[in-house]
Parts: C-alpha cells; structure tokens; sequence
C-alpha cells in the first residue's frame, strides 16, 4: 500500500513539471495568437517558481523577447500615428524594455549551464545579446518616458541598464560591430555619464541616496564632472549618513572649482576641525589664501579655526580682514559681530557692581562694543546667502536686549518669527 502511494506521489510530482514546462508552449502559442504581454506573463508566471522550470533558460527568455517584441510593435506604432499615443503609452515601451533586459539578466546565466552530457551549448544567448545591443539606445529615451510619468524606479532602471549594456564584454562586441555599419549606435563616454546623471537623479527622487550616489560616481568615472554632480553626490553621501564621502568628494571638487565655490574647502576643513586635526585645517586654509589672497571666504574660515582653538583675538583679526575685503560677506559680518558682541558680554561681567557706577561704566565701556556688533550682524542680515540670518538675529537680540532697546528688540524679534 506504501509503495502504491510512492508510486501515485512521484506520478503526480511529474505530472505538475510537465505542466509547468506546458506553460512555456502555452505562453508562447497565446502570443502569437494575439494575447496581450500582460495576460502571457500572468500564464507563465507560475513556471517562473516551480523549481523544474526555474532552472531553464527558456522559461525567463520567452517573456523577455516577448517584452522585446511588445516594445517593437509598439514603436512602429508610435511611428506611423504618433499624435495617437500619450506618455503613459511611452513609458509602457520604457517598462517592456527595462522587463525584457531583466527576464534575459535571469536566462542568461540559465544558457550556460551544462547538459545532461555535462556540455555547455547555449540557446538563446545569442540572440539575447543581439537583442539588447540592436536596443541600447532606447533605453536613454525609455527612461525619459518613465521620468516623465513619475516613475523614478522605472527611469532609474533604464537609465542604468543603458551605462550598464556596454560593460557587458558579448553586447560590446555586438555594440561595436553595428557602429561600423551604423556610426553612433555605441553610446560615448560622455553620453553614458549623462545618463548615469540623470539615474542618480532618479534615485535621489526615491530618497535612494546610496543608489544615487553610486550612479554620481559611475557618472564621474565616464568623465561627466560638472559641478552640480559634485554637489549632488555630496548632498545624497550626506543624506545617506555618509560625512567620509562627503570628504572625499570635497577634496575632489576642490582643486576644479574651488575658486567658485568656497563650500569645498569649509567642508573639507570641517573634517579636519572635528577630527580634532587643527594643524591640518590650518595648512589647508593657508594653502587656500595663498592661492586666492582676495578671497575673503578663507579668512573668515581661518577665523573660524582660531576661534576653534579659543585664540578669540586672531580669530577677530581674520574676520575684520574678511570684511575689509567684502564689506557685503554674510558669514564675516556675522563672525565680526558676533565676537563683538562676545566681546561686550565679557566686559559687562567685569562691570562694577554699585549702580551709579555700573551705568557710566556700560555707557562707556560695554555701550560702544554692543552697537559695533549690531552694524555688522544688521548688515549680515541683509546679505546672502541667508545661513548666519537666524543666528545674527537671535544674537541681536541678545544685544537689544542688553541694551534695554525695547523698539528693536521686538521688531528683532518679529523677523525671527517671520522667517
């Protein structure tokens, strides 16, 4: 009665990889009697698990092509009537080219496998290779398409499959075949990191900051090295927790545009200052000055590092140097008048402690630090970039306020709830 029972299990478990390995054919005869992509795959999706037909390369190469052969028909489509298709109906070609390159990324591996002789003879490997090269360059319009509806991931994918598709050794040879006959079908460099660019943008949409990254960098690697791509991989390296890439990026983008952009070097020296490397901050910052004596940026950051360093009065000096040298820097107004007001708070602690005396010594003494430090935080105020504002305000009114200047400690304090 046992082996009875043995004997029905094994004929059963035959029965249903037979019918699996059926859902090819069946797949396969539906499409080329009209049945949409969609309703094939719903039919050969369950052979994509059953672990007989898991292992064949046909099973993920026959949705591929069809993929492949959807996305065809649709683009003559759009040829013939293009007034007739939306963009939804483009990103529908984007999202067959993006399922037709993964189906074959699962059957290309499944190809080359040995067979029951223990012989390797792939399939259907050549005709997927020809496939994704003759295809290539639709992948840039495919994920265009796929960003245009908001469909990030999809963009994404397309995006990265088109820098991807020339790293593959079989559909270079391909790529570089049909460019004899067909100069330009072989993505450049220069396009590739374009793309690659954009990738990273889609991915930034997706709050994917390591996948964003990564395109950043593969972009760069091409030789795509615009500043904005520098910025941005620094803002998703950060997003993504990552302050070492974020340091080496600066130190990458510093010697190309360093002379635009000073946010380069004040990242750079940050690294230093927090890892508690003054000496290394300095060297870079002098470095700096002495290439750029009329920036006034640097001097400001050098203030930054003595005062880092509690040497308040070298600290003030660069600063009042910085303002000499841009009368409109945010950031040196800001420093200046904060020291000072540091510097009048200090005083005041030391003021007398008998109240006839305490009054001429403020009026004296304290009285003309505090209103230097309110002109320059009041000029840092009006000045971009607005990053100190909040800081410069919260500070004025502080000096208001020690002051006993009422009308502008409230009006100080109306623009800090305004903005």
């Amino acid at each position: 009665m046992k082996h009875l029972s043995l004997v029905a299990l094994c004929a059963c478990a035959a029965l249903g990889a037979s019918a699996q390995t059926s859902l090819i054919k069946e797949a396969k005869d539906a499409y080329s009697k009209g049945k949409s992509y969609t309703e094939v795959i719903n039919l050969i999706t369950p052979a994509f698990t059953n672990p007989e037909t898991a292992q064949l390369a046909e099973t993920f190469y026959v949705p591929g092509e069809m993929a492949f052969k959807e996305y065809d028909e649709l683009y003559k489509q759009t040829m013939v009537q293009p007034s007739k298709y939306s963009a939804a109906d483009s990103a529908r070609m984007g999202r067959l080219l993006v399922d037709g390159y993964n189906y074959f990324m699962k059957a290309f591996p499944l190809d080359s496998l040995p067979n029951e002789k223990g012989k390797i003879k792939p399939k259907f490997s050549k005709n997927m290779v020809n496939t994704l090269a003759n295809n290539a360059s639709a992948y840039r319009a495919g994920g265009i398409f796929l960003y245009s509806v908001n469909d990030y991931q999809g963009a994404y994918d397309a995006w990265m499959i088109y820098g991807n598709l020339p790293e593959m050794p079989e559909v270079r040879k391909k790529l570089e075949s049909n460019n004899k006959l067909t100069p330009g079908v072989m993505p450049t460099d220069e396009q590739i990191g374009e793309i690659l660019y954009n990738a990273g943008l889609a991915a930034w949409q997706m709050n994917e900051f390591d996948k964003a990254y990564d395109a950043f960098i593969k972009a760069m690697d091409k030789g795509y090295d615009k500043k904005q791509i520098y910025d941005y991989a620094m803002a998703v390296a950060q997003q993504g927790g990552h302050e070492d890439k974020v340091f080496e990026l600066a130190q990458k983008a510093f010697p190309i545009y360093g002379k635009e952009d000073p946010m380069y070097v004040r990242l750079i020296l940050n690294h230093y200052i927090v890892n508690k490397d003054a000496d290394k901050a300095m060297e870079i910052v002098n470095e700096a000055i002495a290439n750029e004596p009329e920036n006034s940026q640097y001097r400001v950051f050098r203030g930054i590092i003595f005062e880092s360093n509690g040497d308040i009065a070298s600290a003030k000096k660069n600063y009042e140097e910085a303002v000499a040298a841009d009368s409109r820097n945010a950031q040196a107004l800001f420093y200046l008048g904060h020291t000072l007001y540091n510097e009048a708070s200090a005083l005041q602690d030391k003021a007398p402690a008998n109240p006839s005396e305490y009054a001429a010594y403020f009026n004296s003494t304290v009285k003309p630090v505090l209103d230097e430090a309110i002109k320059y935080l009041e000029n840092s105020v009006d000045e971009e970039p607005a990053d100190t504002r909040l800081d410069a305000l919260r500070t004025l009114l502080n000096a208001y306020y020690a002051l006993n200047d009422n009308t502008n400690y409230e009006y100080t304090q109306k623009r800090i709830d305004n903005l």
